[in-house]
């Protein structure tokens, strides 16, 4: 196994924070997993990259007791990737909230009921030719309850949610989503936030 689909879980941290997972051969990159508040019982899905030995390494901003499930096994086959996570989108400003390549930054919060394009394909460690992505968005202190939507910029917007969140929140969720032809992604909020978005793992063909 190259790489693993995963559910990860907080057991009631100390204090505020974030779970990274990355494999044990690479250096940790400046991405989430899994973010979640003091007390709190959290869980986020993802697809981890494995070491060359086998092996996935957490990092931990705070303690915390913390499970791990394992529901599926990937191996780098024709068609798919996985990698270190790598940070394409980052709304807040400065050079607190880095990309991996210093795009995606529009230095501003989203607006209410706003599309913003994201380029995704080349970017990374996502193929040129890429067709889908395995990412994890989180919304950081929103104004207000609300949704974000995860779309191809060549298609209608889906009547669906990527992630949800309430006011103040940090919430991150996993999901796997098409690319335009141009490999773009738009995503949409109703309600008013930062955003990040980190990639992890693609498909061509």
């Amino acid at each position: 196994a190259t790489a693993v689909a995963l559910n990860i879980t907080a057991i009631r941290p100390s204090a505020r924070g974030f779970i990274t997972l990355f494999p044990c051969d690479g250096d940790r990159p400046t991405t989430s997993s899994l973010n979640y508040t003091a007390g709190a019982v959290v869980a986020n899905s993802a697809i981890a990259s494995l070491s060359a030995t086998g092996s996935l390494c957490v990092f931990t901003r705070a303690t915390t007791h913390l499970a791990i499930d394992v529901n599926a096994a990937l191996t780098d086959s024709r068609g798919f990737g996985a990698f270190a996570p790598a940070r394409l989108f980052d709304s807040r400003p400065g050079a607190d909230a880095p990309t991996v390549d210093g795009d995606g930054k529009p230095n501003r919060r989203l607006l209410p009921q706003s599309v913003t394009e994201v380029f995704v394909a080349g970017r990374g460690g996502v193929p040129d030719e890429a067709t889908a992505v395995a990412l994890n968005v989180t919304a950081i202190r929103s104004s207000g309850r609300g949704f974000v939507t995860l779309f191809p910029c060549d298609a209608p917007r889906p009547l669906a949610s990527s992630l949800n969140f309430a006011a103040g929140d940090v919430r991150a969720n996993s999901a796997i989503v098409k690319l335009s032809a141009d490999g773009r992604l738009c995503v949409y909020t109703i309600a008013e936030t930062n955003l990040a978005i980190d990639v992890n793992a693609a498909w061509t063909g």
